[in-house]
């Protein structure tokens, strides 16, 4: 069968298409109204048929592609439907820090076209993750409209969480082992609530949104998070002599006591922020993989290296 291109039809036609693809009509209200602009022997239903998707044309990288590593993987979604799957892809050869990508699919779950979509990011050096929507009822059913009926009936609440702990898992994914981690989280748009939520979990309000001509600044001024480490180790110099070289932050000693052994120990007690937590983790545990250590949010830290210090 010859394959045709979306020029191939009247524009009415794919305006109608569009809004049977994304719900906003029937398969037979489109049928009804396309019928009119049928033309040289092709129905409307044959119109249709037509414009489905065809993966096997579609794909770009093959699933066994050598040059990468792909398949499915579960994570965790509290707040959301429990338990999640997505379709993870990344280079075969993938070695220290990369760039990552989360694929968002449309309102008909993690079909193959977006697997492929997937996969042609790995090929590109990014580790992208495809979460399916569908998983809760089943995951992708193989079929388009029936796809779309699923997707119709979910809570779009609970769907957003789910998608929301996909982003964190794939944070999670590309920063464990690293020993250095850094990266920015992109500003905050209102039509885009999963990187809302991302911006709000990473990022900390610096002040109050200042209006600009009459409206609310989409991007406010905004500072990363900050934590307080609190370190109990074997070797708390060696780890102080790294913080103060690797993180060029301060480290200072608490005289402790474990209340269980009653050995003196230093107690090390270190200001970071978000994006340095995980260098911060991986030093501490090249020097001693036995160490304790506390992270805590801290609401305010004034002084050299973070917000200044004012009367």
């Amino acid at each position: 069968m010859e394959r045709k291109k979306a020029g191939d039809f009247p524009p009415e036609v794919m305006k109608l298409f569009d809004g049977y693809v994304h719900g906003a009509l029937s398969r037979r209200d489109f049928l009804e109204r396309a019928g009119k602009y049928a033309l040289g022997g092709l129905s409307a239903a044959a119109m249709l048929e037509s414009l489905q998707p065809n993966f096997a044309w579609a794909q770009q990288v093959r699933a066994d592609d050598k040059r990468i590593k792909a398949g499915y993987a579960d994570y965790a979604s509290p707040g959301g439907s429990g338990a999640m799957r997505g379709y993870l892809a990344q280079p075969a050869n993938a070695r220290g820090k990369l760039p990552a990508v989360l694929v968002i699919h449309e309102n008909r779950g993690l079909n193959p076209y977006i697997e492929d979509v997937a996969r042609r990011l790995a090929l590109a050096n990014f580790v992208a993750l495809a979460p399916d929507a569908l998983t809760p009822l089943g995951g992708y059913p193989g079929d388009e409209d029936q796809a779309r009926a699923l997707f119709a009936s979910q809570d779009a609440k609970v769907r957003g969480e789910d998608l929301y702990n996909g982003a964190l898992f794939l944070i999670g994914f590309i920063t464990a082992g690293l020993t250095q981690a850094t990266g920015e989280v992109l500003p905050k748009f209102g039509d885009f609530p999963i990187l809302s939520r991302l911006w709000e979990a990473m990022e900390a309000p610096e002040a109050t949104p200042a209006k600009a001509r009459g409206r609310v600044s989409a991007a406010p001024t905004r500072r990363r998070q900050q934590l307080l480490a609190l370190i109990i180790a074997a070797k708390p110099q060696a780890i102080a002599d790294r913080v103060l070289k690797e993180l060029n932050r301060g480290a200072t000693a608490l005289h402790g006591q474990g209340m269980y052994t009653h050995q003196e120990r230093e107690v090390l007690m270190v200001a970071v922020t978000v994006t340095e937590i995980a260098q911060l983790k991986s030093l501490v545990h090249a020097e001693d993989p036995n160490a304790f250590v506390i992270v805590t949010p801290a609401k305010e830290i004034l002084g050299r290296g973070f917000q200044p210090l004012e009367a």
